[in-house]
C-alpha cells in the first residue's frame, strides 16, 4: 500500500476534515505505537510500511518501549493529531485496522506479541498472537 493510499483509507474511515487530518492522525498514530513498541519490532514494522511512514514510526523509537496503558495510548494520539479526547479512540481504531490491511499477518502478530496484553484489544485479531486465525 502506498502512502497516499493509506492517509486516503485513513481519511475515508475517520470522516476526516482533510487529507492533511488524516496524516497527523496517521503520524499520531505510528509515532504513539514507536514510543510503545521499542527499538526492534518497530524496525520490522516500519520495513514493511512506505517509507515516509515507516520513517514517522522510527522517529518516536527509543531503546526502551515507553509504558502507558490504552486510555493514554488514545489521549497521546488525540494530543499529537490535535483532535478533541474523544475522537482519539476511533481516530486510533481506524489506523491500525489500516495497518492491519497494509502489512503481513505475520508482522502483526509480532506487534501485538511485543505489547503488553491490553494493548492487544486495538487489532482487530481475537486469536492469541502467532496462532492462526479460524477458519472462515
Amino acid at each position: 500500500m502506498r502512502d497516499d493510499e493509506f492517509i486516503e483509507e485513513v481519511e475515508r474511515r475517520t470522516g476526516s476534515a482533510s487529507p492533511e487530518e488524516a496524516r497527523r492522525i496517521v503520524e499520531a498514530t505510528l509515532g504513539t505505537l514507536g514510543d510503545r513498541l521499542g527499538g526492534g519490532e518497530s524496525r520490522a514494522l516500519a520495513s514493511q510500511l512506505p517509507r515516509s511512514l515507516g520513517d514517522v514510526l522510527q522517529a518516536h523509537v527509543s531503546e526502551a518501549a515507553e509504558g502507558f496503558d490504552l486510555e493514554g495510548f488514545f489521549e497521546r494520539v488525540a494530543e499529537r493529531a490535535g483532535l478533541d479526547p474523544a475522537r482519539g479512540e476511533p481516530a486510533t481504531r481506524a489506523v491500525i485496522e489500516v495497518l492491519e490491511e497494509a502489512v503481513s499477518a505475520g508482522e502483526i502478530d509480532d506487534v501485538r506479541a511485543a505489547l503488553p496484553v491490553e494493548l492487544h484489544v486495538l487489532f482487530r485479531a481475537t486469536y492469541p498472537p502467532s496462532a492462526h486465525p479460524p477458519a472462515r
